[in-house]
């Protein structure tokens, strides 16, 4: 952070309230070994040694990989076969629009994990294991029965699809 740059107010609140309770439980571990605790969270939030560059990468790692376990094709463009059960019943009494949208708003809200990481891993082996949750992301959204003609005739879903 450079002296001339304001952080927003929520953010300065965020980062503050962090350092609170991080030198409050550093000092509860006593004089060195809190000492040392703070020094090294200090160097990963600063992100400048090789070891915080990759801890931030991973960070940024495993925020897209629970959207992509918690629904691989809802991380992709398609996802009716990966659609909760309780949402597949409650749409069968439904015309397919209903589940569309339920459907296209999950994707947004996981899409965000996507957009928000790209291009902000720092190191190799961050950028490689990035790009593979990608490539696979893809591979599911490539999959023949994503296509967005894959509801059944007469536009019903139904409860009994894996």
């Amino acid at each position: 952070m450079t002296a001339g740059h304001a952080l927003p107010r929520a953010q300065e609140d965020k980062e503050r309230r962090e350092r609170e309770a991080m030198t409050a439980m550093c000092s509860s571990l006593g004089t060195a070994a809190g000492a040392q605790l703070l020094e090294l969270w200090e160097e990963y939030e600063a992100g400048v040694s090789p070891e915080a560059m990759l801890l931030k990468d991973l960070d940024k790692l495993e925020m897209i990989l629970q959207a992509y376990e918690c629904a691989p094709a809802l991380s992709a463009p398609c996802s009716f076969r990966h659609t909760p059960p309780l949402v597949q019943v409650l749409a069968s009494e439904l015309d397919t629009r209903w589940l569309r949208r339920y459907e296209k708003a999950q994707r947004m809200s996981l899409e965000e994990f996507f957009t928000s990481t790209a291009g902000k891993f720092k190191t190799a082996t961050g950028q490689a294991w990035a790009a593979e949750v990608v490539r696979r992301r893809m591979q599911v959204a490539l999959a023949p029965d994503c296509a967005p003609d894959a509801l059944p005739e007469g536009g019903k879903t139904s409860a009994a699809q894996p």
